[in-house]
């Protein structure tokens, strides 16, 4: 069975831990709500920079993924990943999971469970 990795660095909010201090320092801004990246178009303001690239696009117009199937073009992988569903006939996760509140009989009433159909 191998080690669990070490994580020497803790946030002091929440305790999460990181093996890098790095991660740490990029984790913060989820606390400060610290936004570095900003748009010189729009001046709208993000906390990761992969979030501003993608952002970027929106400005562009440019598109990176097509379908194989139909040529319809995204500008991310997960916008095409969900797209693909349409051909064939899956149905994503949300979609599957429908919730509903439902009482537990070892639950008072006033603590419903969670439950997935």
């Amino acid at each position: 069975m191998e080690q669990p990795a070490e994580k020497p660095f803790s946030c002091k909010n929440c305790s999460r831990t990181f093996r890098k201090n790095s991660n740490l320092a990029r984790h913060i801004s989820t606390h400060t709500g610290e936004k570095s990246f900003s748009c010189k178009e729009c001046h709208k303001s993000f906390s990761r920079s992969y979030n501003l690239t993608s952002h970027m696009l929106t400005h562009t117009g440019e598109k990176f993924y097509a379908c194989k199937d139909c040529s319809k073009e995204f500008k991310q992988m997960s916008y095409l990943k969900r797209h693909m569903l349409t051909h064939t006939g899956e149905k994503s996760f949300s979609s599957h999971a429908k919730q509903k509140m439902v009482s537990c009989s070892s639950a008072s009433k006033n603590s419903p469970a969670l439950e997935y159909e």
